[in-house]
């Protein structure tokens, strides 16, 4: 074997044991297709994510954005994408909810000012000037209640005042 095959197969090995590794932590995920809460003109996904905590940085320009990092609690995200018109250039609509809480809390409800006690990220990416980014959530109320069955039902009720919204609300069982 010449040195150009063995950099080509090593290249090879190594995009085989990314891509191994990536499906492996997908599976790990529990996503759930959402219809009841999301708006007819788009699609509704709801993840739980394990073992994260939700850090939120600031950029250069002080804009606010999501990093999820290894840590001892629970990140929910709610996100809805519209749908697109391929004839329309950066026609891309996205909201998504981030909300960091405590993996053990089985029942708790959180109005106004103490949704401090958890960290809600609301998120509106689109190209519309001055009004995309991420927002922190002040304004609503925020619950989980654990159900007879020991299903989990998390809802959210909220603003981001100043910022047009699609999803204000949601309500979603977790098996």
């Amino acid at each position: 074997m010449n040195l150009k095959s063995i950099f080509l197969l090593s290249l090879l090995l190594s995009l085989i044991a990314c891509k191994t590794n990536h499906q492996s932590l997908e599976s790990e995920k529990q996503i759930l297709s959402i219809k009841n809460s999301c708006p007819e003109d788009g699609n509704c996904n709801f993840e739980v994510i394990e073992n994260r905590k939700l850090d939120i940085k600031t950029d250069g320009t002080g804009a606010l954005y999501p990093q999820l990092s290894d840590g001892k609690s629970k990140v929910l995200k709610f996100e809805y994408n519209s749908d697109q018109d391929p004839r329309i250039a950066d026609d891309k609509y996205t909201e998504i909810i981030y909300i960091e809480i405590n993996p053990k809390i089985q029942n708790l409800r959180l109005e106004g000012k103490d949704l401090k006690d958890v960290q809600i990220l609301f998120g509106r990416l689109c190209f519309c000037r001055e009004q995309s980014g991420y927002f922190t959530v002040e304004k609503g109320v925020f619950q989980i209640e654990t159900n007879k069955d020991k299903s989990v039902t998390y809802t959210l009720e909220f603003e981001v005042p100043g910022i047009p919204q699609k999803i204000k609300e949601f309500s979603i069982t977790n098996w």
